[in-house]
């Protein structure tokens, strides 16, 4: 019985333990969290495979920032109140929609970050935004001006 109750007790202190760590990060971290985020990409993991001749701090600023400027559209806010990520997401789940992903291409500066599906009768369907340098979102196409919100 005296075990029952001290196991109890250290799950409770570690689940504060957890929920205070948890509100630091929010409270601290934004940076840091974007920067752990970044490094469990693939695109820093592909950085990291190429030979160190072609490594570079230019070019691992140009991976971070693709990372950077992908987050920013799929954080932006669609017209259904949800994220870009989350609206594109159920619509990928939909009978008739193959998902072919997202593809951020570009420059430091000026990114193109993209989401295309192809309908069951071979359509292509592609959402494209532009991210400057400054964070800012603008939807490129039709599609993407349709689910964008201002």
């Amino acid at each position: 019985m005296v075990y029952k109750t001290i196991h109890r007790i250290n799950k409770r202190k570690h689940l504060v333990t957890v929920i205070c760590a948890l509100l630091c990060v929010g409270l601290w971290g934004e940076k840091a969290l974007a920067d752990e985020r970044y490094q469990e990409t693939q695109a820093y993991q592909e950085y990291l495979l190429l030979p160190d001749s072609y490594k570079s701090p230019q070019m691992e600023a140009k991976f971070k920032h693709s990372f950077e400027a992908e987050s920013s559209v799929k954080s932006h806010r669609c017209t259904t109140g949800e994220t870009v990520a989350r609206c594109l997401d159920t619509m990928s789940t939909q009978k008739g929609y193959n998902d072919l992903g997202w593809r951020t291409s570009g420059n430091i500066g000026q990114f193109l970050v993209e989401r295309m599906f192809v309908t069951w009768d071979g359509k292509a369907i592609t959402y494209r935004w532009s991210v400057d340098g400054s964070g800012i979102v603008k939807g490129e196409n039709k599609e993407a001006l349709k689910i964008s919100t201002k």
